[in-house]
């Protein structure tokens, strides 16, 4: 490729100078060199994949194994801590096994039926973000609220209780570098309320996703009683 180097690329090489800025060299390894040798921030080597038929081959060939990727006495970083006890770090048939009972909940006709409400959360949101004051933050007033929202009451997620998940889902998979003790205690707090939230809908079923999951776990006996709270926070 075009980059000179021969050793692995520093990843990312620099900060951007705004969230959400691509940095450059991705642009450049995506035409030249899709796959390509990093050193990540904890001074791990990994391959970074950018090019889109290299980064689907990865996605859809069973030889690229997510377990093994969060097998015990692996490092765990982010996304990895909660991956490594939950359906996104499985490998078929255990993953396919789960991923079934979750697929009910998002067929054509339940999400052609969310429709109305998910257009009204987002007329909500925009019509706080423009009574903001200008510049807003486009971010944490539209695109962060807006799926969090639409999946905590697919979950049957009270209301009061969303804002602990921004915190929760930014503390687990905001910063690559942030102290893993610090990640690990987000998540057991997210298990324990998912745990109480099983509780409140064992007790009183409702029409929500959580309650469909318990039924697979209590009536089917599909799911382990740890895997019925993994699922909810992998959600």
């Amino acid at each position: 490729g075009t980059t000179g180097r021969t050793g692995p690329i520093r990843f990312p090489p620099r900060a951007p100078t705004w969230p959400g800025e691509p940095v450059p060299l991705v642009r450049t390894l995506v035409g030249d060199q899709p796959v390509a040798r990093v050193e990540l921030p904890d001074g791990s080597q990994a391959w970074l994949i950018t090019g889109f038929e290299e980064t689907r081959q990865v996605v859809i060939d069973q030889r690229f194994s997510r377990a093994l990727a969060v097998a015990p006495g692996r490092s765990l970083r982010g996304t990895d801590v909660l991956a490594a006890g939950s359906i996104l770090g499985l490998d078929p048939p255990e993953h396919t096994r789960l991923r079934k009972l979750v697929a009910s909940a998002f067929t054509g006709r339940r999400i052609e039926a969310m429709r109305p409400r998910v257009a009204s959360i987002v007329t909500d949101l925009i019509d706080a973000l423009v009574a903001q004051p200008q510049p807003a933050d486009l971010v944490n007033s539209f695109a962060l609220p807006l799926p969090v929202t639409v999946i905590c009451e697919m979950l049957g997620v009270p209301t009061r209780d969303m804002e602990q998940f921004h915190v929760w889902s930014d503390t687990a998979i905001g910063n690559w570098q942030r102290d893993g003790d610090v990640i690990l205690t987000a998540m057991a707090e997210m298990y324990q309320y998912f745990g109480e939230l099983i509780a409140v809908k064992r007790a009183e079923p409702a029409d929500d996703l959580t309650t469909a999951l318990i039924a697979a776990r209590d009536q089917d006996d599909r799911l382990s009683e740890e895997e019925l709270t993994a699922l909810g926070c992998a959600l």
